[in-house]
């Protein structure tokens, strides 16, 4: 009975052993190739690869190109939190070395804290000095790891045009205001893919790796602007609203035969290498663009323009100035009184008359008036190749009533930007057509090809005639008008003054604050430049003594930059 159980047991091992053979052998045979493709499944891997985001450059004296948005390595800074041993001792040594504030550092402790969390990012975009910090410090739970990122070599400089690059929700890099947005497609390039296949760790093994698809990288966008002119026009911006305690500003530098922006600069302004640091979100819209703003009384020279173009005035047209006028119940007003009597259309843009500007709209009618402001891009964005561009409003005109068209002829009741202004007077400057403002030069594609951006005429807006007798008349505010403290010896200006009140939010009428405005051209009849400066609420009462010195300090620094010859003796 023991030897037949022996035996049995014997019987039940072996018929164990051959199905455990046969097993083996369908596995390494029959189904190997099942197995094998499976295993592969889970060691190969499929890595998308991020293109080398293209370059935005501008250009210096000579044509140098500048970079103005590139891209760079950085060391980020992460934590794991399971690893740290004195949470305290390594919050204060964080926040001692990136400058939290109370609200950052508690926040911080919370994350360290967390025993169960395998990670934590702390900081990226580090400094040479933080990172010698931390290594030197060697502390348990903190490890630097390598990161490339976009970069503003220029900081501040020319930051509402340039925009910046952030992150979706998804953690995607996207371009963020300005030609960072505007021109994302272009800039981004088109990812590629990684095929490899891990080791145990999850480590992609570098022997067995290869590019299926390789990363193209995205395009280089040139722009009009030149560094030096822009570094000027912010620096003497900025001057301007802190002597005047201003709430900001804009200046904007063109080339009125081209189109051609030189310097676009907007206080206040932000730091895109650090946009994560502004908590107002209005601080990233570009005011020269998305602010529109009833520009005052340098609109005469729009009003003026439509009055001479039409044959319904000459400059030597005269009427009587009593100070005031009555408009279908309401009374328009003079800010100066001192210039009562008969006076001509030079006098209207020379002193600033209210009444004058009325009289000449009236003369044109309302129909050339509306169809001139109109052909002068008003109400109408200009296409530049920027994100969020305004309109502006010209709804008061639709109503018809005589005292909305009597307000919008010295520029009451109507918005316009910044950029539409100095295109508009920059048709005056060049000899009566409005050009298409242009910010971008050129792109080019990394596999040559590129498209280029010239000078775009969108229309004739008034005779040659008419902008060189205009241009006459607008060189008497310089001389001896609101504008006089623009004067540059040796050189004919032309320009024109707008202080203009700020109408009040939710109730009828216009608060004690005001906006000044001055667009000037140089030389005056042959204009290698038009410029507007604007500075929002300043301490002071009149355009004379803000934006008017501003425009002189550029328009002076331009001559010498750009070695244009006097076109006047010098007395």
């Amino acid at each position: 009975m023991r030897l037949f159980r022996l035996h049995f047991a014997f019987s039940l091992l072996a018929l164990w052993a051959v199905v455990l053979v046969g097993r083996l052998f369908s596995l390494q045979v029959h189904d190997y190739g099942t197995f094998a493709a499976f295993a592969r499944g889970q060691q190969q891997v499929v890595e998308d690869l991020d293109p080398e985001r293209g370059r935005v450059l501008g250009s210096s004296r000579g044509g140098e190109t500048v970079p103005l948005a590139t891209n760079r390595d950085w060391k980020k800074l992460s934590a794991i939190p399971k690893d740290i041993q004195d949470v305290e001792g390594t919050s204060t040594f964080l926040r001692d070395l990136l400058g939290l504030d109370v609200a950052a550092f508690t926040d911080l402790q919370t994350r360290l804290g967390r025993e169960d969390d395998p990670y934590e990012p702390i900081a990226d975009r580090l400094t040479d000095e933080q990172v010698a910090r931390i290594r030197e410090a060697a502390t348990p739970g903190l490890f630097l790891s390598d990161a490339r990122g976009r970069f503003y070599p220029l900081g501040v400089r020319l930051a509402h045009v340039l925009g910046f690059v952030g992150h979706t929700d998804d953690g995607e890099e996207r371009g963020v205001y300005g030609i960072e947005a505007k021109l994302e497609s272009a800039l981004r390039g088109v990812s590629g893919e990684l095929r490899g296949e891990r080791d145990g760790r999850g480590t992609i093994l570098e022997a067995f790796s290869q590019e299926a698809h390789p990363p193209q990288p995205g395009a280089d966008v040139f722009l009009t602007i030149d560094v030096n002119i822009q570094y000027q026009a912010e620096r003497a911006l900025r001057e301007i609203v802190d002597q005047f305690d201003a709430a900001g500003g804009t200046v904007v530098v063109m080339e009125p035969r081209t189109g051609f922006i030189r310097a676009l600069a907007n206080e206040p302004t932000f730091d895109p290498n650090e946009y994560g640091k502004v908590e107002d979100l209005g601080a990233f819209m570009n005011p020269a663009i998305s602010a529109a703003y009833e520009p005052g009384s340098v609109f005469k020279a729009v009003t003026m323009a439509a009055a001479l173009d039409s044959g319904a005035v000459t400059p030597e047209t005269t009427y009587e100035n009593t100070g005031s006028v009555r408009i279908g119940g309401y009374t328009v007003t003079n800010t100066l009184q001192q210039y009562n009597g008969e006076r001509t259309m030079v006098d209207v843009l020379r002193y600033s008359l209210n009444t004058g500007a009325v009289f000449a709209a009236e003369q044109a009618g309302q129909g050339a008036f509306r169809a001139y402001v109109n052909a002068f891009g008003f109400g109408t964005a200009t296409g530049i190749m920027l994100p969020n561009e305004a309109g502006g409003s010209l709804t008061n005109l639709e109503t018809g009533r005589p005292i909305n068209y009597a307000t919008a002829a010295f520029g009451q009741g109507i918005a316009v930007t910044p950029l539409q202004l100095v295109s508009a007077l920059g048709a005056i400057a060049n000899g009566g057509t409005l050009m298409k403002p242009v910010l971008v030069e050129a792109i080019e594609y990394p596999n040559g090809a590129g498209e280029e951006f010239r000078s775009e005429p969108v229309r004739r807006v008034i005779q040659q005639r008419t902008a060189t007798r205009l241009a006459a008349m607008m060189t008497r505010v310089v001389e001896d008008g609101s504008g006089i403290r623009a004067k540059i010896p040796g050189y004919t200006v032309a320009g024109k003054t707008g202080t203009a009140e700020i109408p009040n939010v939710g109730t009828p009428g216009y608060g004690q604050d005001t906006i000044h405005t001055f667009v000037g051209f140089f030389p005056a009849f042959d204009a290698r430049y038009v410029i507007l400066t604007k500075v929002d609420r300043p301490k002071a009462r009149y355009a004379e003594s803000t934006a008017v010195p501003l425009f002189r300090r550029l328009a002076e620094y331009l001559i010498t930059y750009a070695a244009i010859p006097p076109d006047q003796p010098v007395e």
